[in-house]
């Protein structure tokens, strides 16, 4: 198998892997416990969050594509920190929608953002396109965060502050 190919098929699977995987379990909480409660009026419709892991996957496969196909010492570096952020979008998934653990939910979302923000330094050291096509995920990120911190506020899961 040529590097290209193994590059891109390791670029590529573990990603829809991903998407897979926390689709399901999304679906799961979506269709039950989630649609009867409260949400922030700033939580856009399903089809939007849809849309954006869409983008965010496919963004998130040509960077690693461009990791894999850069020469660097930071690359094994790079690698470790895209595998632990596809697990913690898993275990979050898990966690606040299949589990109804959404106070848990929230804590994993602040360490996907501090690992998000971390392979992102490391990937524009690497390659400055790979780290720059990880901006909107990062942001993206960082208002899912907001809108688990809101359900928590309005479902009585944090007292007022």
């Amino acid at each position: 198998m040529s590097e290209k190919l193994k590059n891109l098929l390791l670029s590529i699977l573990p990603v829809i892997f991903t998407g897979v995987i926390c689709s399901y379990f999304t679906r799961q909480g979506v269709q039950g416990w989630y649609s009867q409660m409260i949400t922030s009026e700033l939580t856009p419709p399903n089809y939007i969050f849809s849309f954006a892991w869409s983008l965010i996957y496919l963004l998130l496969m040509i960077s690693f594509y461009r990791i894999l196909s850069t020469p660097h010492q930071l690359r094994s570096k790079a690698i470790h920190l895209f595998t632990e952020q596809l697990f913690i979008q898993i275990l979050w998934c898990v966690l606040f929608f299949y589990l109804k653990q959404p106070l848990l939910g929230a804590i994993i979302m602040l360490w996907l953002i501090y690992t998000v923000f971390l392979m992102i330094r490391i990937f524009l050291q690497i390659n400055v396109i790979a780290g720059t096509l990880n901006y909107f995920y990062f942001l993206y990120i960082c208002f899912a965060t907001f809108l688990n911190f809101a359900f928590l506020y309005y479902n009585g899961y944090i007292v007022n502050i």
